[in-house]
């Protein structure tokens, strides 16, 4: 297996897995707007109880991607100005994983048939 095959078959096994993740996020903050966010309803949805926000970079993220979800994008951006790059990024690692993942077992499967 040459370097190139290597990394595209980590790159597939990370986005497949990650996928799941990026989908339950981007399923967040389409089902609650951001009002709904800061209050902390996602926490209360798994059983949680919302704390103080302890003020992380990542400040504002979820409301930012609820509001882009909800076509907001002024107050995405007010909110954090990472959801330019980030929300793009979810929906491409959702859309793409799980393809990537079912090729890369596939051709795995296939090459153990094969015989060389």
């Amino acid at each position: 297996m040459t370097t190139q095959e290597r990394i595209r078959a980590w790159l597939a096994w990370v986005l497949g897995l990650a996928a799941p993740v990026a989908m339950a996020i981007l399923f967040a903050s389409l089902w609650w707007d951001p009002a709904e966010v800061a209050a902390g309803a996602p926490l209360r949805a798994l059983g949680l109880e919302p704390t103080t926000c302890p003020g992380c970079c990542a400040c504002g993220l979820s409301r930012a991607f609820s509001a882009m979800s909800h076509l907001r994008l002024h107050d995405a951006v007010t909110w954090n100005a990472g959801v330019l790059v980030n929300y793009p990024l979810a929906w491409a690692v959702a859309l793409a994983g799980p393809p990537l993942l079912a090729r890369r077992l596939w051709r795995k499967r296939t090459c153990r048939r094969t015989p060389r």
